[in-house]
């Protein structure tokens, strides 16, 4: 946690461990978890070592044998305010202690959290005294022989006489330092800067005979001696994220090449040596110990890579072991086996803004020794960072049940992306049910139909604690009810729309393609609907928007023969097939709206102030149109976390006991997500918040409202303000007139968009290719039935 206190002094690391209490983290030792079982066989348990208070910013980590290096940014010097006196009493308030100079400092300690130490010989490069500037440490790792490398960029500027800015240019060091930190050599690489504006050291890393490498943002590899000359340069053709040492003592880089590689630095040869491809979700990479030379995880497992046999082996599960992938910032697995991770990470939980620095020991121990809980698993084909934050913080916190997340995204590939929903649909069809479903990205309609999902209306009805559906938003469950029941829930919503100019398309929401047709007629022959959407990426909206009225999944019966959808491919047909983006000149979307050359701007409206950036963008008052649609409502919910029970679940009170967690006023409002929360008083507290002015006090006294803050891009700014009577009525009314979620199935869609493409190119008349549609569509439908 980042603190600033009256001294700098460095506390004893604590000895408190605090146990997280967990059923299972998986991996290759543990035995298989059935649905709404308890864990038998060996887990892992993570063990939280609390550090300091005065360790704040932790900015770089490196470890070497049994030894972590660490730089910490924050206040190196403290002032006060007024001096006191001995007939004054400093006003504590006014005279409060004030760092006065930032800076870093560097701490050794054990691998076991104790002895930690400041390297009190470490002294920062100056900036000399007519200048001014930054010089940040970008990075640092260990030579092999205790000593420690850092990596140190940033720019010097000054005034001259006439106070004009000068530049005075990129200053950049490699500096060698030893267990104390005193600096053993140093190396000015700045010339290597010379063919770029911002120049930024990625990654250094040292190999087992003294050679450091280093990465830049150019997708440079440099290689330099042990006196920090410079040896020899490589190039990768896309990005390189990362440097390593391997288990062997080799140097490798972190790329891309027809998926994610790890290629080794051949030293010998000057050249890249052997390269190994890494599971698709890669994000980060450590060096291996013991049987894997590489250890990487992606955003659910911990991977370790034999680098002999190209066997990769799934080592633990992070939420299960109530860690956030995304907040790992180094790892190391010691000779004992204990994986050695550090944390940094937001607590999301918090009224407060808090940054934490954790270190965490994880150890496999017998599941009888820790406290059992139900286990129920979440299938799902992608989790973002605040719903995997969402699941561990109920996983600390109940104490009856846990949810192991499976990822099927895992499965995919740069060739099949759809190898994960087909490798979760084959194990639903030969019975292995999850019990909940993240339901983004999956043809949940169809579950529906196959009575796969359990109706959660009386769960909610029976919730006196949650408060029923009063508690949530009406309209949204309307919207999300198939038959009278409810098969998702969600926390947050938005709404995707398309926005204009009332003056131009009208004061109602919602129109044909009749109408826009109509209106186009009448406009400039230049005038587009909307910037670089293609043929393709009409339908889909056109289709996502009314998929419940081509396809019932209750009877089989299909309707894209009918006059409606003959209607909407010819109106996709309007629109260029697709866009030379290489070639063509860019124009912005805010220049082509303000010069009358574009009718709508495409929108996912999540927040009340939204409406002052588009009225801003137009000139004035702004309508959510909506995309034309046989409906005439083109506008529809969208959810990033949409949840369902299946019937098979076999512990429904547990399942529930999670999905509730999600909907209550707490949660929502502890979140804060950038959508809008399904539970009302979470709502209105948003909608308070978004009407709640600012105000300053000016020269007269007289309050005056404030800015509470700005968007800007493409030339135009924005500054916000509290949200009026008349933008909320608006916002409320698209809430309100919104009845349907944009849904799609993937199968169906590819169907559409490949017969889609034989008309857009001529080759069939628009009645032709909906026949062919609709009996491709209604045969597949009825199969999946």
């Amino acid at each position: 946690m980042i603190v600033f206190r009256k001294k700098a002094a460095v506390v004893a690391l604590s000895a408190v461990l605090l146990i997280s209490m967990l059923s299972a983290c998986g991996g290759k030792d543990n035995s298989q978890t059935e649905n709404g079982s308890m864990v038998q066989g060996m887990v892992y348990v993570p063990e939280y070592i609390s550090l300091p208070d005065d360790i704040g910013s932790v900015e770089n980590i490196s470890c070497f044998g049994d030894m972590i290096y660490l730089t910490v940014y924050g206040p190196i010097s403290m002032g006060s305010g007024e001096q006191e006196t001995e007939t004054t009493e400093p006003d504590m308030e006014e005279a409060a202690f004030i760092p006065e100079e930032y800076g870093y400092t560097f701490y050794n300690m054990k691998t076991d959290g104790t002895e930690l130490t400041r390297m009190e010989e470490y002294t920062p490069i100056d900036i000399p005294e007519d200048k001014e500037g930054y010089i940040h440490i970008n990075s640092i790792c260990p030579d092999g022989e205790g000593n420690l490398w850092v990596a140190e960029t940033g720019r010097l500027y000054h005034f001259d006489a006439s106070g004009n800015y000068v530049n005075d240019g990129t200053v950049a060091y490699l500096r060698k330092l030893d267990k104390n930190g005193a600096e053993l050599s140093r190396a000015d690489i700045a010339k290597y800067a010379e063919s770029t504006e911002y120049f930024y050291i990625q990654s250094i890393a040292a190999d087992n005979e003294g050679r450091l490498y280093m990465a830049d943002q150019d997708q440079r590899i440099m290689a330099f001696g042990a006196d920090g000359g410079k040896l020899f340069e490589l190039e990768t053709t896309t990005w390189n994220d990362s440097l390593i040492t391997l288990a062997d003592g080799r140097v490798a880089a972190l790329t891309y090449e027809e998926g994610v590689v790890l290629k080794t630095i051949d030293p010998a040869a000057r050249s890249w040596g052997e390269s190994y491809s890494l599971p698709m979700n890669t994000s980060n990479i450590w060096t291996g110990s013991g049987e894997y030379g590489i250890y990487c995880s992606d955003s659910s497992y911990l991977l370790g890579i034999n680098t002999e046999t190209g066997e990769t082996v799934k080592i633990l599960n992070w939420v299960n072991c109530d860690i956030h992938s995304d907040s790992i910032i180094n790892l190391s697995v010691l000779p004992s086996g204990e994986i050695l991770c550090f944390l940094r990470s937001i607590d999301h939980f918090s009224d407060e803004y808090q940054v934490k620095f954790e270190m965490v020991l994880i150890s496999e121990r017998p599941a009888d020794q820790v406290p059992q809980k139900t286990v129920l698993t979440l299938a799902t084909l992608y989790t973002n960072y605040d719903f995997r934050a969402a699941v561990i913080n109920f996983n600390k916190k109940n104490e009856k049940y846990r949810i192991e997340i499976k990822d099927y995204e895992e499965f995919n590939t740069p060739e099949d992306y759809n190898a994960g929903l087909l490798k979760l649909s084959t194990e639903i069809i030969s019975g292995n049910v999850p019990d909940i479903l993240l339901v983004n990205n999956l043809p949940y309609k169809q579950y529906i139909g196959k009575g796969l999902l359990e109706d959660l209306y009386p769960f909610i009805d029976a919730d006196e604690a949650l408060g029923g559906r009063d508690a949530l938003m009406s309209n949204v469950l309307s919207a999300l009810e198939k038959d009278g029941g409810l098969y998702q829930i969600a926390p947050y919503f938005s709404v995707i729309t398309a926005v204009g100019s009332s003056s131009v398309v009208g004061p109602d929401m919602g129109w044909t393609v009749d109408e826009v047709s109509a209106l186009m007629e009448i406009l400039p022959e230049d005038t587009q609907i909307l910037q670089y959407m293609t043929s393709s990426g009409m339908l889909y909206y056109l289709c996502a928007m009314d998929m419940d009225n081509y396809v019932d999944w209750n009877t089989g019966e299909c309707s894209f023969d009918s006059p409606g959808f003959i209607k909407l491919l010819e109106f996709a047909s309007k629109f260029p097939k697709d866009f030379d983006y290489e070639s063509m000149e860019y124009v912005s979307e805010i220049s082509l709206i303000q010069e009358g050359k574009l009718l709508l701007s495409m929108t996912n409206v999540r927040e009340f102030e939204e409406i002052q950036m588009y009225e801003a963008m137009f000139g004035g008052k702004v309508t959510f149109k909506g995309f034309p649609c046989e409906s005439g409502t083109g506008s529809a919910f969208s959810f990033s976390d949409g949840l369902a029970m299946t019937t098979k679940c076999r512990d429904k009170d547990g399942a529930w006991e999670f999905m509730r967690y999600l909907l209550t006023e707490e949660y929502q409002n502890s979140q804060r997500s950038w959508q809008l929360p399904t539970n009302k008083a979470a709502f209105d507290s948003t909608l308070e918040e978004a009407m709640e002015k600012e105000y300053i006090t000016d020269e007269n006294g007289q309050q005056v409202e404030v800015s509470k803050g700005g968007w800007g891009w493409d030339g135009l700014m924005v500054e916000l303000y509290a949200t009026t009577q008349e933008q909320v009525d608006q916002i409320m009314e698209l809430i309100e007139k919104t009845d349907k979620v944009l849904s799609f199935d993937q199968s169906i869609m590819d169907i559409i968009n490949e017969e889609a493409q034989v008309y857009f190119g001529g080759q069939k008349s628009a009645a032709e290719t909906a026949a062919v549609i609709q009996n491709r569509v209604e045969l597949y439908v009825n199969e999946q039935r």
